[in-house]
Order: C-alpha cells, then structure tokens, then sequence
C-alpha cells in the first residue's frame, strides 16, 4: 500500500513538473489569432533537432463578401499552414493598406506558434478603397515572419491577396420630374462700354473717364454710387436701418488720381435693362511709366426690397510715353519760283527730357517735286536736332504746304508717325516783256539751250558758290539787212514788204 501511495505522488510530480516547463506566450503588441487547445506534455513528445525550417504559407483565403464594393466593409477570413519541417514561434502577419484598408487590429496579426503540418484560421476585419473602378481587381500585400523554434533564425515572406471588384449595376431609366427653375430677383450692373477723351494718355495729362452702366438683372438698382477705386457703404450694425458712410478712401490711386471731385460719383436709380452714365475727371501721374493699367470701380446700390449688394468691376487704361518733337525751317527758306528749284532746310529738335529713337524723316508736297526728301534719324538726346536739306521744284505759284513726317515705335510696339506741315510762298516766273517797235529795232534775244532737271540742279549750285547761273545760250545768228523787196515779219503776224529804192 505504500508502494502504490508512492508511485502515484510520483505520477503528480512528474506532471506539475511538465505544466511549469510550458512556454509562456508572446504577444509582441498585436492581437493574438484564435488558437486551438495546445497537446499536453502526456501526449506530446520532446522537441527534437530537425535539419529542416519553417515555412508558413497561406493555404487560402476568402472574403465574406464577393465581389468586394467600393467603400464597403467586410471580413477577410484567411488560413495559415506550415509547410517546412521545424515549428514556426512568433507568427507576425502584416497588411498593407491600399485597395483594401485593415479595421480594427492596426493591419498587423499574431499566431504564437505553428507545428510542421498544422493549420490555423486567422480573420481580419478590411474596408474597400472608395477610389476603386468598378469591375477592377482589389489587392492587398501581406508580410509574415516568423522564428525558426532551433536555431532563432528569421524569416520573411510576401504574398499578395486578390478581390474582384463588382461591376456598375445600371438599372431601368425611370422618368423624374424635371425641377422647376427659381427665378431670382436682383438687380446686377455692369460697365458695357467705356472712353477716354484725351488719347493717348501721357504721364501728367488730366483726361475725362465715361463709363456706360447697364442693369443687366431683372430688378430695379436703387440709390447707385460708383466708387473709383474701390469701396463700399457702410450699413448699421442692427437690423434697425441707420445712417452709415462710404468707405471710397481705401482705393488704388497711384497711377490715376480723381481731379475737381471725389472719387465717389451718385447716379441714382437704374431700371432693370436700362442704360446710365458716369464721368470722373482724372490725371495720369507724372510718375507713371508706360504700360496698361488696371482701375477697379465698385457699385454700391440696394433693390426695392432694402437687399444691400456691391460689385466690383476692373477696366484697363493705356499709358504712354510719346516723343515731343518739333519740326520747322531751321533758316528763312527764301522765294520760290514755278519750275525752278529751291532748297528746303528742315530741321527735327527732341523736346522731350529723355532720349528717344526716331525712324524716317520726310518730306513731301501735293504739286511739285522734292528730291532728297527722305533720311534717318535714329536716337536723339534730350535738346539735340536733326537737319534734312531737300531740294523742291514747285508746280504752281501760291502758299505751298510741305509736310513732314517721322516714324517710331511707340510702348507697344505698334508703328506711329508725327506729322506737321510747313508752309512757303511760291511765285511766278520772272519773264522779260518784248519792246515794240520796228523789226530792225527790236533787240535780237538770246536763244537759250532746252534744259532739264538736272541743268536746273547744277545752275542751282553754281549760284550757291558765286558761279554763273544763267541758262547756256546757243550762237545767235548774224543779222542779215533785208533785200529790197523782201517781206519782213514784225509783230502781230504782218508781213511788210520793203521797198525798191527809186521806185
């Protein structure tokens, strides 16, 4: 009896001593899947050495729902198997969002451990990406690690998880009522047309600004105000109506300043579809450099129901800076004859306090001819000048307009011209009257050449010089005393016969 009390104190001790040796689980900071009942120490033998490693693998995997929608959230039930030859501790799998979004667990799984052959289902709760297209392919990459239980060694593996994507689902088109459009009803201005009296505008010119502003909504504007510039009226801060101002102070105003006013206009009520004008008289800044500008104009105006609206509206104004010239006869030209030629002595003075680059001077006349008339200028210091010497055979007597013109480039690189006309006194050519009298009394005159423009040029420049100018004469023939007899011709197309002397 002792011997039996003996044996079985024995058989007790042995398996406290198998239960306290047990390894502990490990959890690592991720939820631990579900386990089975691990085999007691009784059943189980001792682990052994193996030669071989772990290798957990998914056997497969499924999702309560199939196929997956977008946005839709459902369970991802998977299995794990290992398929090598030693046991697999601290089984971590990972997922990585995507397509599918893990929920709940932070995307990462535990298992403690895995047996050579053994299973184990693992379930994870994911949600479908709301950017996924119908009738795609969902993937969701997964990691595993996991420890080899012998040799602490650790290994990783990928796998890749693919979910069908249910496709659109396009049902009968059932008639729908069709909404019927509120009518809103608001006044709405705005600036159709604009013009500036004074162009081009130059830095320092006062100019005269008009605006046309058309009601283009379907309500009456009341009490309109147009602020250059920019503003607003102020409204009281209760519902109570009460007495506010016009904040109009706040504006833009460097370029373009108000002039003899404000820069607050009233034009009072404008009728829906109606028409209204404004004006403001402004300066250009002497300051301001050449470029297109923008002016902002704020309307300020309530409907008939008390509803108080501003609108803010831009239009552009165009700065330049022209050359300042004047163009004149730098000496007194002198008389002027029909057919003969005379010099022109124009000259071009920059009157601007800057250089500038001028193209082409010429000058040209409606009657008459002018030869040297075209020249270029170039750039020109603030002060300098710039002579053309032409040379002119006016067609007529009488005051003669000669007009000069220069080209340039203006700020925006467009082609312009500056004209201005000049005016001289043409006169008739001086003619010698014919003596009357007797044919043998009359003064023989010289024959003169025929000459052309040229001779004319050339007398022109020998008389410059002190040279003699007169026209070539050709040999005048001798004078012969008529015979008796003989008819002579004399003025006025007579023939008067000579007489025989004694006779």
């Amino acid at each position: 009896m002792i011997k039996r009390i003996f044996l079985y104190a024995m058989l007790i001790l042995t398996l406290a001593a198998g239960v306290l040796a047990a390894p502990a689980p490990a959890f690592a900071g991720a939820m631990l899947a579900e386990d089975t009942p691990a085999p007691s120490s009784s059943t189980t033998p001792p682990p052994s050495q193996s030669s071989g490693r772990p290798m957990v693998l998914f056997q497969t995997y499924s999702a309560s729902v199939d196929p997956v929608q977008p946005g839709q959230d459902f369970n991802l039930n998977m299995i794990l198997v290992n398929s090598g030859n030693s046991n697999a501790y601290n089984i971590v799998v990972s997922f990585t969002p995507g397509d599918i979004i893990p929920r709940n667990t932070g995307g990462t799984l535990l298992v403690q451990q895995l047996i050579p052959g053994e299973t184990r289902g693992i379930n994870q709760p994911v949600v479908a990406s709301t950017t996924l297209e119908a009738g795609s392919i969902a993937n969701l990459p997964v990691n595993i690690s996991y420890i080899d239980q012998f040799s602490h060694e650790t290994f990783t593996a990928s796998f890749n998880l693919a979910f069908h994507v249910a496709k659109p689902h396009y049902g009968p088109v059932l008639p729908t009522a069709t909404p019927t459009q509120v009518v809103v009803m608001r006044p709405q201005l705005a600036i159709t047309d604009y013009t500036v009296e004074t162009e081009p505008l130059q830095p320092g010119v006062p100019f005269t600004l008009k605006l046309d502003v058309r009601n283009l909504g379907n309500a009456d504007a009341k009490s309109v105000t147009v602020i250059m510039g920019g503003g607003s009226a102020s409204q009281g801060g209760s519902s109570t109506p009460q007495p506010g101002g016009i904040a109009g102070a706040s504006g833009e105003f460097t370029n373009f300043a108000p002039l003899h006013s404000s820069n607050i206009q009233f034009i009072g009520d404008i009728p829906a579809g109606q028409i209204a004008n404004s004006q403001q008289s402004l300066i250009v800044n002497t300051t301001t450099n050449p470029g297109a500008y923008p002016v902002k104009f704020s309307f300020d105006y309530t409907d008939s129901k008390g509803a108080h609206y501003t609108d803010d509206q831009v239009i552009t104004l165009l700065v330049f800076s022209l050359p300042l010239v004047e163009m004149n006869f730098y000496r007194d030209p002198g008389p002027f004859f029909v057919g003969q030629p005379g010099a022109l002595p124009i000259q071009i003075v920059n009157l601007s306090r800057k250089a500038t680059v001028l193209g082409n001077l010429k000058a040209t006349v409606q009657e008459g001819e002018v030869m040297n008339n075209v020249t270029l200028v170039g750039a020109m210091d603030p002060g300098g000048y710039f002579t053309l010497d032409a040379m002119l055979v006016p067609a007529r007597s009488g005051p003669l307009d000669v007009d000069v013109t220069v080209s340039y480039t203006d700020d925006f690189n467009q082609l312009k011209t500056i004209s201005q006309k000049l005016t001289i006194e043409v006169q008739e050519a001086v003619i010698e009257p014919v003596p009357s009298g007797n044919p043998g009394d009359m003064p023989v005159e010289p024959v003169t050449a025929p000459e052309t423009l040229w001779d004319k040029v050339v007398r022109f420049f020998k008389g410059l010089v002190g040279l003699d100018s007169g026209k070539p004469e050709l040999p005048t023939p001798a004078a012969t005393t008529p015979m008796p007899g003989e008819a002579v011709p004399v003025p006025g197309g007579k023939i008067i016969p000579v007489p025989a002397k004694g006779g």
